[in-house]
């Protein structure tokens, strides 16, 4: 999707606010260009995985490297040992934690992170065990300020900033809980973030966002007053081979 937004994306920016961080893949892409970045989502076990990658790359590398052979070996029952001490640990925070949270990340099926409503994750096994380069990862967040915090961090967002939105997705007018930490957004939060990402571009900021493209969010985010247009994205993470259908998305900006 990168391709879409970095013609929206100012040439340089005083600060740079992601509230739905995830795996910071426009984040990394844009460091080079901010003077600051604010980068925060409300897991605080993914925020803590980002801080302690920040701080000691090389620990987590090692501590990631040696989950990966007692995968190798173990297999299933070794993956399915580590969720179960995720799911029983889950809160913590430190280096085990972030190692741990990362390896159950990068060996399930497809990269797929799913939590049920009481936030605990049940993803299935995938095929390999893939450990990133963490070294250029911590050099780009080297300066950013990493924290657990719902969107409303875009409040301080003003002349010369950039926010990127990328919140979870809509899913329909059925019955959905806030509390989106584990992975739910509400009509009422999703209402909410437009309301703060329209009072920033008031105040200066430019802000980009992606969503899926349907009648509810393309009337949300065109009343609004933001400009909207459709691009076609296939997702690579989760779900059957097979039945990966191309995603209508829109993505939603104040660029004149």
């Amino acid at each position: 999707m990168l391709k879409y937004f970095e013609p929206l994306f100012p040439e340089t920016c005083r600060r740079y606010y992601e509230p739905f961080l995830g795996g910071g893949a426009v984040a990394l892409a844009i460091a080079p260009y901010c003077g600051e970045m604010i980068l925060s989502d409300k897991n605080s076990c993914l925020i803590n995985a980002w801080q302690c990658v920040r701080e000691d790359p090389e620990a987590i590398a090692s501590d990631l490297y040696h989950h990966k052979h007692r995968h190798e070996r173990g297999g299933r029952g070794y993956f399915d040992y580590m969720k179960r001490l995720y799911n029983e640990k889950k809160g913590e925070c430190g280096l085990s934690a972030a190692s741990r949270f990362i390896f159950i990340n990068k060996s399930c099926f497809n990269g797929l992170w799913r939590a049920n409503k009481q936030g605990k994750i049940n993803m299935p096994i995938g095929d390999t065990c893939h450990i990133p380069e963490l070294l250029p990862i911590a050099d780009r967040v080297a300066n950013a300020a990493i924290v657990d915090s719902q969107f409303d961090i875009i409040e301080s967002a003003g002349r010369g900033d950039l926010i990127y939105l990328d919140p979870p997705y809509y899913e329909g007018h059925r019955d959905i809980t806030s509390g989106y930490g584990i992975g739910q957004f509400s009509e009422d939060d999703r209402a909410r973030m437009v309301d703060l990402a329209v009072r920033a571009s008031c105040r200066g900021a430019t802000v980009v966002g992606s969503d899926i493209d349907c009648p509810y969010t393309r009337v949300l985010y065109e009343a609004a007053g933001f400009h909207c247009q459709t691009v076609s994205f296939t997702y690579f993470i989760g779900g059957d081979q097979k039945r990966r259908l191309i995603s209508p998305e829109v993505i939603y900006h104040n660029k004149l």
